[in-house]
This record gives structure tokens, sequence and C-alpha cells, in this order.
């Protein structure tokens, strides 16, 4: 049986006015890792449906060619436009890790609150971020109790 991985998203696609979102790239990369090694995938994100792209990382300085496969990807496509609701996953009992990929807009209060309840429904299970989630990842650990991080 395939280890089930939810990658958590934002969807924020403002901040402070200005147009943000995933930074293509932190989210395709280890979305297209994940399932060259056989994992199932499921993502989602607060609010469910489609996921911001960073309008930035979209540009060719910083278009990688995971991100280019990613694009032209229907799978990863779909899954990025019809994310799943976070409440209305079960935590931990459907996943065997979360990952949380990164972005300006992670910063939202909103999402500390989502990087805590992934955090606190999944004891034992392997939470992995990568960017700037990482510094979500360790201000929501001193912004709670020490027995969840």
């Amino acid at each position: 049986m395939a280890k089930k991985i939810a990658i958590v998203s934002t969807s924020a696609g403002y901040l402070k006015g200005e147009k943000t979102g995933v930074w293509l790239d932190e989210i395709a990369a280890p979305y297209l890792a994940f399932r060259k090694a056989g994992y199932e995938i499921t993502v989602a994100s607060p609010a469910g449906g489609s996921i911001p792209i960073d309008a930035g990382s979209l540009q060719e300085a910083f278009l990688t060619d995971d991100g280019k496969t990613f694009m032209l990807d229907g799978e990863a496509i779909d899954a990025l436009c019809h994310s799943i609701k976070l409440e209305s996953l079960e935590f931990p009992a459907d996943f065997d890790c979360i990952f949380l990929p990164g972005g300006t807009c992670t910063y939202f209060p909103t999402n500390l609150d989502l990087l805590f309840i992934c955090i606190s429904l999944s004891p034992g299970k392997i939470i992995s971020s990568r960017s700037t989630f990482v510094v979500v990842v360790v201000c929501c650990c001193f912004r709670r109790p020490r027995n969840v991080c």
C-alpha cells in the first residue's frame, strides 16, 4: 500500500494588497518527487479550491524544469486547481506525512493556525516544509505549548 502525503498549501492570494501565492517550485518539485517515489498525494488548502501561484515564480529567472513539468501536467494542475479543503481531511489517520510548501503568503495568521492544526493533530507523523514555511514552523512552535513541537 502506498504511503499517503498531504501537501498543505496556502489559500492566500494577496499580502498587503499585493498578489502572491505559493511559490511554484516549492509545490512542484516535491509533488513530482513524491509522485515519482510512488506516494499517494492529496493537495489541500485552508479554503479548498484553486491555490494561487505567486506570479514571480513564473518569471523566466525563477521557472525551474520542475515548475515547467508541473504546469504541463494535467494531474498536477488539477490537484492545484481543486485542492481539498483542509478541514475535510482527517489528521493523522489519513496521512503518513504532511508537507508544507513555502512562499511569501505562508506568513498569514490563518496559515500559522493551519500549521498548528497539522502539528497538533499529527502526533508521531512526519511534518516537513520547504523554504519560508520553515520559518513558520519555528514561529508556531514558539507560539504554542512545547509539547506540540
